[in-house]
């Protein structure tokens, strides 16, 4: 399963220590355990100076990896565009089999995108993947069906895909319809009233939004750009 988050550049100085935080508060396992920018990563991740990892990934395309139930991340800097993207891996196998683990999971989609301010983030479930037995993975060309929303030129507006989770934020929450707004108990994850959280579902691959829509459409704005 994929969890992207997508900050805007302003923000984006302070996004891997944020990530960082949350990790470490609700999910400790997601934290880097190795990290780098080319394969064997070189960097070996220290909770208790984790400023080497920061400024990587503050200035680099970066990656690492993670513990058991998560394989890991990577971090995408805005460049040329306006946005940077931060994504985490988690096998979703596990998801399906512990609802306790789909709740920490979706609780912690919430709660680092309040802290990192993003406008846009979502989780979704890709098939054709393979887990190695040292917890990597690895996919064969042609099989990936969803493409990242950030192009050469930046953010390149919302996905058409559907999705389990979704967050609302930043330039998106004032344009969500008010028939969005979440039952209470999502309300409770989210920090701040300017942002529009998901609602979710048992299964994975549909749009768990507030509007309750059937399985396999999306309820998001029409494709802003």
């Amino acid at each position: 399963m994929n969890l992207e988050w997508y900050v805007e550049a302003g923000r984006w100085a302070d996004a891997p220590a944020a990530l960082l935080g949350v990790l470490a508060r609700r999910c400790p396992e997601a934290l880097p355990t190795r990290y780098g920018v080319f394969e064997p990563p070189q960097g070996r991740y220290d909770p208790a100076a984790p400023d080497a990892y920061t400024a990587l990934a503050r200035d680099d395309s970066a990656f690492w990896f993670a513990s058991r139930p998560f394989f890991g991340g990577h971090t995408s800097p805005p460049e040329r565009g306006d946005s940077g993207q931060i994504g985490l891996d988690v096998d979703w196998r596990v998801l399906e089999a512990d609802p306790r683990w789909r709740e920490t999971v979706a609780d912690l989609f919430a709660a680092a995108a309040v802290a990192l301010g993003a406008f846009y983030a979502e989780g979704w479930v890709e098939p054709g993947w393979e887990v190695s037995s040292n917890n990597r993975l690895w996919i064969s060309a042609g099989r990936k069906t969803r493409g990242s929303a950030l192009g050469r030129d930046g953010w390149q507006g919302l996905p058409a895909e559907p999705a389990w989770l979704t967050w609302f934020g930043g330039r998106y929450a004032s344009r969500s319809p008010p028939h969005w707004q979440p039952p209470r108990r999502a309300a409770a994850c989210c920090a701040a009233r300017s942002h529009r959280p998901w609602t979710r579902g048992r299964r994975a691959c549909w749009s768990g939004s507030a509007s309750r829509r059937a399985p396999g459409s999306r309820a998001s704005p029409s494709r802003p750009t």
